[in-house]
């Protein structure tokens, strides 16, 4: 019996001995994966923080151009009665914009830009008529209420153009210059002064 219980308690040593050897080691191994998991998590928690609050908050910095574009300009042509304007079609036209008549001895010269008084040859407007010197234009008042186009200018001067017509305030006259360019007027009044509206084409 003594021998018996001496080698139950020499077993029971070996695996007293055994699992405390083996004990510390599982301790050691888990302790060193406790702390790589933690070294992960803060590698990775620092990979995906999110960026510093300054540089987050920096704003981005944008450009605004202001242009301004003053569509109805117009250029007051000193000393002619001539003024010019601005005019959707502009890229077939050769002058528009607003001429003015206020005597016997006033006329325009349509070959010209802007249009000016040349001596022997101009157009002159005077009380209700229009009148050609020197060979300025050819006359004739368009006879539609629409607004004639250069074509339709063209065809009317040709079949009835002369170097003298009659108008009144709202008439559309038609006319073709020395030089061949079609023009249109719109009389905006009639009397001691003349006023009209004037395209002339290319």
């Amino acid at each position: 019996m003594a021998l018996g219980a001496a080698m139950d308690e020499t077993e029971e040593s070996r695996r007293r001995s055994g699992w405390g050897e083996l004990g510390h080691k599982w301790i050691t191994a888990i302790a060193a994966l406790i702390t790589a998991l933690a070294g992960a998590g803060f590698f990775i928690g620092r990979s995906t923080a999110p960026e510093d609050s300054a540089s987050a908050s920096k704003p981005e910095h944008t450009v605004t151009t202001t242009v301004t574009v003053q569509a109805d300009q117009q250029e007051e042509n000193a000393g002619t009665g001539a003024t010019q304007g601005t005019s959707a079609n502009s890229e077939e036209e050769k002058w528009a914009g607003k001429l003015e008549w206020s005597g016997v001895f006033t006329g325009y010269n349509l070959d010209l830009v802007p249009p000016t008084y040349t001596e022997g040859r101009y157009l002159n407007g005077f009380y209700d008529s229009l009148e050609s010197y020197g060979e300025a234009a050819d006359l004739a008042v368009w006879k539609s209420g629409s607004t004639p186009s250069k074509a339709e200018c063209a065809a009317a001067v040709l079949e009835e153009g002369s170097d003298q017509v009659g108008v009144v305030k709202g008439n559309q006259v038609c006319g073709q210059t020395f030089d061949g360019n079609i023009f249109r007027l719109e009389i905006l009044s009639s009397g001691r002064e003349m006023r009209a509206n004037a395209v002339i084409w290319k």
